[in-house]
């Protein structure tokens, strides 16, 4: 008795291909309308989700174009068809993770015309643009606090934060008075508002070098007492800059401990499950490693109730400074420190201090 023997042959290799680019193109639009499920204004780019496309579509091709061949032809099938599902299954449930960090880290922050023009109207406002070391251009906004030369507080914001409406905040009397002796400078991270370029962790870095190097060199500014401050997102960029550059103070609101721990904790939050195992990490912010070598003095302001960034990393990340404080406030949620009286006399204080 013989065996018979399948062959591949020219028309199953089409075929192979035409099946494994239309699956893997419909996962990736699926994974693009899923993400876009969670969040209405996020923006996934198709050319983010190229590499996994052509990923999936090698497995499958692999899987596909050479037929099983007796004995046990058919269980051949049932095992290859498995073990194909969980490898794609794989490959694209990496692709939401890794692809759905950028989307929901760094949603499309417009630009406040309203706030912009509000700005434009104070004498002590001045929109500012910077030139980045790679062609981008970076836009904000300098709030002068004084006509002396002061020290100045360099600010990175948060998660969907935007200059300008920062700006007219901090531009109000009561936060002038709060951070007496200091200019302010907020710049837009590349992606946000006027400024240009690509969102990603180093770009973001890049941008807080260039704004640093700027303001050191403005007339009004006394380059050995710049603070840096940031909010949530803001936080790792702060603390990465802090250890290159040793400013006199680091502020840090609602700050988490690495990009890896706020991925993991934003997930199960979605999620509402316990996730035992790494995430994939696009963007590192390795804030716990940086904070170690830092010697400036520094204030953490956190809520007990943060929803966004759970108070435990605030908590943890603090015991890592060498100089630094940890206010804790018992309510307000992940915005709680731009209006709660002992966060706002906190860092009054701190300011006053060094």
């Amino acid at each position: 008795m013989t065996l018979s023997k399948r062959r591949t042959t020219l028309k199953r290799v089409f075929l192979s291909l035409l099946a494994a680019a239309v699956i893997s193109i419909a996962l990736g639009f699926g994974v693009q309308l899923g993400l876009k499920q969670l969040g209405e204004n996020i923006q996934i780019r198709l050319e983010d989700l190229f590499l996994f496309a052509g990923l999936s579509a090698f497995i499958i091709f692999v899987f596909t174009v050479h037929p099983a061949n007796r004995p046990l032809r058919f269980f051949k099938n049932i095992g290859r068809l498995l073990i194909l599902v969980l490898l794609v299954a794989l490959v694209w449930g990496y692709a939401f993770f890794w692809v759905g960090q950028n989307a929901f880290m760094y949603p499309p922050v417009g630009v406040k015309v309203q706030a912009e023009e509000s700005l434009k109207a104070l004498p002590n406002a001045e929109q500012v643009t910077i030139q980045g070391a790679e062609g981008e251009q970076y836009q904000g906004w300098f709030v002068k606090n004084g006509a002396e030369k002061a020290g100045l507080i360099l600010y990175f914001s948060g998660n969907g934060e935007e200059s300008a409406g920062r700006a007219q905040f901090m531009a109000q009397p009561d936060s002038l008075e709060m951070m007496k002796g200091y200019h302010f400078l907020n710049v837009d991270f590349p992606g946000h508002g006027h400024s240009t370029g690509e969102v990603s962790e180093e770009s973001f870095y890049r941008m807080a070098r260039a704004a640093w190097d700027y303001a050191a060199a403005r007339s009004e500014v006394n380059p050995e007492r710049i603070v840096l401050a940031a909010w949530s997102l803001g936080t790792g960029t702060a603390i990465r800059l802090a250890d290159e550059k040793h400013p006199a103070g680091l502020i840090l609101f609602a700050p988490y401990f690495n990009g890896g721990e706020l991925v993991k904790s934003f997930a199960e939050s979605m999620f509402d499950v316990s996730i035992p195992i790494p995430l994939p990490v696009r963007n590192p912010y390795r804030s716990n490693h940086y904070a170690k070598n830092i010697q400036s003095p520094a204030l953490l302001v956190a809520a007990k109730d943060d929803g966004i960034v759970p108070y435990a990393q605030s908590r943890r990340l603090a015991e890592l400074f060498p100089n630094g404080q940890l206010v804790t406030l018992e309510s307000g949620g992940h915005g709680a420190m731009w209006s709660d009286q002992a966060s706002l006399m906190a860092v009054r204080a701190f300011l006053q201090g060094l």
